[in-house]
């Protein structure tokens, strides 16, 4: 199985959020995750370690004064080379996004063996509904993370040149999902990527007794560096649930 994890991440983030997912969900798993980031980075032994997604600076969504509305042209730069990718599968998410990656690697055998490497689609927790915008959007939650093959990003390619920016900020996942849109891409939703935090999952499991979150999640979103440090420890431990 042949795949990469790509947190997209910032100058800002380097030395919290970065060195914190490397030392914990990460750390074990080094050879298969790379940072989409402001600059590039590697290691004494040539393994990238952070792509520069800001280059070329010339390409759409346009760069603007704020850093965090540059979010959609890094992420849209790193679809773009990520295209001719070696990796048949690549999870995108936040860095603030805890993944379980054992359970990532299962995922992927599972619907590897159901679809194939070329079916295009993207995998992820549906956010239809929830751009106020247009409610009929169709896109996956970039914090909880979504999974595409490298014939989805072939696909999606020729359409992000022309994507309209999102408002009243330029969101990523929503701009995604524009392109989806005009390329006729379809999303599956598993319910297994989740957009808010372990204890946000803990804490619907037993509102609805049992309704929601039947089975822990893959990933987690809005994950402090405290949090997802915690949460490793609690891992460590092997409990129950999580």
């Amino acid at each position: 199985m042949n795949y990469g994890i790509y947190p997209l991440t910032c100058a800002k983030y380097e030395q919290t959020r970065v060195k914190t997912i490397m030392g914990t969900w990460a750390k074990d798993h080094l050879g298969v995750v790379t940072f989409l980031g402001d600059r590039h980075v590697e290691t004494p032994q040539g393994q990238v370690l952070q792509m520069d997604c800001m280059d070329p600076k010339d390409a759409h969504p346009p760069l603007t004064d704020n850093p965090y509305e540059d979010a959609p042209h890094k992420i849209f730069n790193a679809f773009r080379t990520l295209a001719d990718s070696e990796n048949d599968w690549l999870f995108f998410c936040d860095d603030d996004t805890y993944v379980k990656v054992p359970l990532l690697e299962e995922y992927i055998r599972k619907i590897e063996s159901a679809f194939g490497k070329e079916h295009v689609a993207v995998w992820g927790n549906n956010m239809l509904g929830n751009y106020e915008k247009d409610r009929s959007l169709v896109y996956p939650s970039g914090g909880a993370g979504y999974l595409v093959n490298r014939a989805t990003l072939q696909k999606v390619r020729p359409f992000l040149d022309t994507v309209e920016r999102s408002t009243p900020d330029s969101w990523g996942d929503v701009m995604l999902g524009f392109a989806m849109r005009s390329a006729n891409i379809s999303i599956i939703d598993d319910e297994v990527f989740f957009d808010l935090s372990f204890e946000d999952e803990w804490k619907e499991w037993q509102w609805s007794q049992g309704e929601v979150n039947k089975t822990p999640a893959i990933s987690y979103h809005y994950m402090t560096p405290e949090k997802m440090i915690s949460l490793h420890k609690l891992l460590d431990n092997k409990p129950a649930w999580i």
